[in-house]
């Protein structure tokens, strides 16, 4: 089975979770102040192979070079990033702007 991390990364959070079995634990989560703080890099859990990472963030597309480079420093994988849409799936999203989520 591939190893997945899955990061989440909000306005003021971030939580990172990974597989473990048949489903996912959260492995941390730390403060950050919109710029991705190096101290987070410190906390990243990089000593762990992935073969997967895939980030859902609403720092937007500026920050994504920055954000997959640190990642892949930390963990030698290329992330993917996940964007909200108004449908997928058969579920349609209540929010106006899900892209801005």
């Amino acid at each position: 089975m591939a190893k997945i991390l899955i990061i989440d990364i909000g306005n003021t959070r971030m939580k990172w979770a990974g597989t473990a079995g048949k489903g996912y634990t959260l492995l941390g989560e730390a403060s950050h102040s919109g710029a991705l703080d190096p101290i987070f890099w410190g906390q990243f859990p990089h000593r762990e192979s992935v073969d997967k990472i895939v980030i859902a963030s609403v720092l937007g597309a500026s920050n994504e070079e920055l954000i997959s480079r640190g990642v892949a420093m930390q963990t030698g994988v290329v992330p993917n990033f996940v964007y909200s849409q108004k449908q997928a799936f058969g579920i349609t999203n209540a929010y106006a702007q899900p892209d801005l989520l």
